[in-house]
């Protein structure tokens, strides 16, 4: 017997030794590429981190982080505004390109992505164009620059849930400082936006634009929080992002964060406690309504009179009915209207029709009537596709966004606004979530498949045992 195990163990000596996963170049190379996997992803975090902080929390220290926001604030100088066009076109078409190799494989994700693809080519255009005015090619630019820095934001995060915590938590902050602000009596708000001495809060976007956006998100956060720590940061992310919405008085803004919040509670809530939300939210809005109607008088009181918006929006249809098949070009709109400021009537020239919707129309025409359809139809696939547990916050969010921007502006006016990115933010997770439904079918698929594999193999080993 010793002579045996002797035999085996000198048997086993003189075997040649397997390559481990060390050892084997096969497995150097999946090791170097996985750290090269988590170095893009540490990149990508810090590019993320810094866009938000670009477009979410202006006007606080260093200030001189800012100073980028200059430059789409130069008059028309050509050398400038054609180089910053062309920068813009260049990133644009990176950021929407690296969703190409996850939307091929959902059919509600790759019609979203070819809806955004013309919707960013129409504002491209508006560069290429010889005869377009530097001024007009400049401002183009920059909405570029929104668009593509949300759509690269939500791609460049491996995880959908993590990059939605990023904007919760950047949405939550910028609030908290501008409630801050208030209190301090640092600035007033008016029409929804932060005046302030160093400008605008957003500069020049709307401070109501940000819990329009990023409310539901917080909300569906704090339903679906698995640990005590996680659901405290969705719920006070949650009420300052509504207190923030409700100090600005913008009546669509507390209307569509009011209804998507309501939405997402209806699952989760008895019937008593439905009608005494709906009860809390319809008083809220009055009050809202109330102090908005009899609160100060900004610079153009249309933004604040029932009758100023409607007069835009009439002007926004009598373009959309002069251009109904070409439109007026991507930032070409401008609307004379009569008005009354600071209680006199005045013929001013404004920028927005005060509707989300009547500005594509007016500004892309036929065109753009087709990309809300398409755009509204792809989102709608892509989410009911989807196994993320995040698609009911998605598609709250597009809930707000439809409310709010029918009755206002969110995207498309301010250069380097807010709303730019996180709209392009909300295309982007839209589409990841579209193509993750298919690669968990995927998976779901192969564990069958091993499964079923197992089950016809296990019962020839159990023979064998027995015998």
């Amino acid at each position: 017997m010793a002579e045996e195990t002797h035999g085996v163990i000198a048997d086993a000596a003189e075997a040649p030794i397997m390559p481990t996963s060390r050892s084997c170049p096969t497995g150097a190379r999946s090791d170097a590429a996985q750290r090269l996997r988590l170095a893009g992803n540490a990149l990508g975090a810090i590019v993320v981190l810094l866009i938000l902080r670009a477009y979410l929390l202006p006007n606080i220290p260093p200030l001189w982080f800012d100073r980028w926001r200059e430059l789409f604030t130069l008059g028309p100088l050509p050398e400038v505004a054609r180089g910053v066009g062309a920068g813009a076109i260049a990133l644009t078409t990176l950021a929407f390109g690296a969703y190409w190799p996850m939307v091929g494989r959902s059919a509600g994700a790759f019609g979203l992505w070819l809806t955004t693809g013309v919707w960013l080519s129409l504002t491209a255009i508006v560069i290429l164009i010889p005869w377009s005015q530097d001024a007009t090619a400049l401002r183009a630019a920059g909405l570029l620059l929104g668009y593509a820095s949300g759509l690269a934001a939500a791609r460049l995060i491996p995880r959908v849930g993590t990059y939605l915590a990023l904007l919760v938590a950047f949405g939550a902050l910028q609030s908290m400082i501008a409630i801050v602000y208030r209190a301090q009596g640092m600035d007033t708000f008016v029409s929804g936006t932060v005046v302030r001495a160093g400008g605008t809060f957003g500069a020049p976007s709307l401070l109501f634009v940000v819990p329009v956006f990023i409310l539901p998100l917080a909300v569906r956060g704090a339903l679906q929080a698995v640990s005590a720590i996680e659901r405290s940061f969705y719920m006070l992310s949650t009420a300052s992002l509504l207190a923030a919405l409700i100090l600005t008085y913008e009546r669509s803004g507390v209307a569509a964060g009011l209804v998507a919040c309501l939405w997402l509670l209806r699952p989760h809530t008895p019937r008593f406690g439905q009608a005494a939300g709906l009860a809390a939210a319809l008083v809220l809005l009055f009050f809202v309504v109330h102090v908005r109607s009899n609160g100060p008088t900004n610079a153009a009181s249309s933004a604040r009179s029932v009758q100023g918006r409607a007069a835009l929006m009439q002007a926004g249809v009598t373009a959309f009915r002069h251009h109904w098949f070409e439109g007026v070009g991507v930032g070409q709109l401008s609307l004379p209207v009569r008005i009354e400021v600071r209680g006199q009537p005045t013929d001013v020239t404004l920028r927005t029709p005060h509707s989300q919707p009547l500005l594509w129309l007016a500004e892309m025409g036929i065109t753009g009537g087709l990309l809300m359809v398409s755009l509204a139809w792809f989102v709608y696939r892509a989410l009911r596709e989807s196994t993320s547990p995040w698609r009911h916050g998605a598609a709250a969010s597009w809930l707000s966004v439809l409310i709010a921007g029918s009755f206002n502006t969110l995207f498309g006016i301010d250069l380097a606004g807010c709303g730019g990115v996180l709209f392009g933010s909300l295309l982007g997770i839209t589409m990841r979530m579209g193509a993750d439904r298919d690669r968990a079918s995927h998976a779901s698929a192969a564990v069958r498949a091993a499964s079923s594999s197992s089950a016809r193999v296990t019962p020839p080993v159990l023979d064998m045992s027995q015998v």
